[in-house]
């Protein structure tokens, strides 16, 4: 009404930003900027940008292992989920694995068994994470080649990411382990 058109002025004020983005665009056809959390990792740098190293070091530490996909979770609940085992009849050997990693508390029971079928048994670990003070879970399903993250933020402890060589193993996690 005033003669000014708010979307013009935002172009203008955001044009390296704009062009930034639009020379990467391949890189972000994967990335909803609308979703609240990118808001919400944006409005934390903002508020302490000291953050901005330790969250890029994380994103490249993810980047490295291969993970698809990252959801933002404020509160994790990871009850009544399972570790999947599917093992060779003959040698026992697994061949087939979906396990997950969390830096909470990871509390396991006995291995049950599913069902056989011509060339495998199925047995399953129920698991339940205590993801009080947890920042980060992963799941792995390294035979289908995915790899998900759930995270509050990128300010999650990398050091207790699991390597690359755990990641690929088809072995059930130590931590599964009943002792």
């Amino acid at each position: 009404m005033d003669g000014k058109n708010d979307l013009v002025t935002l172009v203008e004020k955001n044009s390296d930003m704009i062009k930034y983005v639009r020379e990467h665009k391949e890189e972000f056809d994967s990335m909803d900027f609308a979703d609240e959390s990118v808001f919400q990792t944006l409005a934390e740098l903002s508020d302490d940008i000291t953050l901005l190293k330790t969250y890029l070091e994380n994103a490249r530490k993810l980047e490295d292992l291969r993970i698809s996909e990252i959801y933002f979770e404020d509160n994790f609940r990871f009850s009544d989920i399972q570790c999947d085992v599917f093992r060779e009849k003959e040698t026992e050997k697994i061949i087939y694995i979906t396990k997950y990693y969390t830096d909470g508390i990871i509390e396991s029971q006995k291995e049950y068994w599913v069902n056989d079928t011509i060339y495998c048994h199925h047995n399953f670990l129920p698991i339940n994470i205590n993801a009080e003070g947890a920042t980060f879970v992963l799941r792995v399903n390294d035979s289908m080649m995915i790899r998900h993250i759930y995270i509050k933020d990128f300010g999650f402890d990398s050091k207790k990411l699991p390597i690359e060589e755990e990641l690929q193993s088809y072995e059930i996690p130590k931590t599964y382990i009943l002792k």
